[in-house]
């Protein structure tokens, strides 16, 4: 017999004892997990030594597909770098207008800076319950300065922050105003949101970034009340 036949014969052998022993090959599931949990140890070894969060399901999924990766924030994705060094909250002033009414400071959104100075750039704030024409005009105020609608986006507002900077570990306050249009009915009801990460941005070492929170963050409703005013000479800035 041949060195080749022996050959051919020891393999046959071999694959006969180990379809028989089974345990001795590992199913693919067993191997594809045991990967798995190399990899998520080796996630967790990322976030342990940087602080970053490694989003296991944006690799594989448990039938071991390569997946896109996706945001699941309210269904939107959002590829905006996010960050830690500037925190902010909304915080409604006044629940109630009337038609008509004029300079209505609504809300406000409260920034606080970490541990680096902060660029601002841009804010859009989304409006839900009612049409954007039923707002005459919009701006924003921070201590004496005024800052005039940049321009409207479909339902957002949207305002150019660049110029304003927030020195590390200090705090500022934009208030909202509104003056409404005249078309209002009463208990007609509306808020304002900022919808995604990348509708607040800002810089850090020269960076942009979006302030880490789960978005979209909304204001309180505020609701329509009262019969029509009469305007008075409040004007919106220009």
């Amino acid at each position: 017999m041949s060195s080749k036949v022996i050959k051919i014969y020891f393999y046959f052998l071999l694959v006969v004892l180990t379809i028989a022993g089974g345990s001795y090959v590992p199913s693919v599931k067993s191997v594809y997990n045991d990967s798995f949990e190399k990899l998520a140890n080796y996630a967790d070894g990322v976030k342990s030594l940087s602080g970053m969060r490694v989003n296991m399901a944006s690799v594989v999924n448990f039938e071991g597909d390569v997946l896109k990766n996706t945001s699941t924030q309210s269904g939107n994705a959002d590829d905006m770098r996010k960050s830690d060094d500037l925190l902010f909250e909304i915080s409604s002033i006044k629940k109630f207008v009337k038609n008509a009414e004029y300079g209505a400071n609504v809300l406000s959104i409260d920034l606080k800076s970490l541990e680096k100075d902060i660029e601002l750039n841009n804010l859009a704030l989304k409006i839900a319950g009612i049409s954007p024409e039923k707002i005459e005009s919009i701006y924003l105020t921070v201590g004496e300065k005024v800052i005039p609608l940049f321009l409207l986006s479909e339902d957002k507002f949207v305002f150019d922050l660049k110029g304003i900077v927030l020195s590390k570990a200090s705090k500022m306050s934009f208030n909202l105003n509104i003056n409404m249009a005249d078309t209002l009915s009463v208990n007609e009801r509306f808020y304002f949101e900022i919808e995604r990460a990348s509708d607040f941005t800002f810089k850090a070492d020269g960076k942009e970034y979006s302030p880490r929170a789960s978005y979209p963050q909304k204001s309180e409703f505020i609701s329509v009340v009262g019969e029509k005013i009469q305007k008075n000479s409040l004007k919106n800035p220009e």
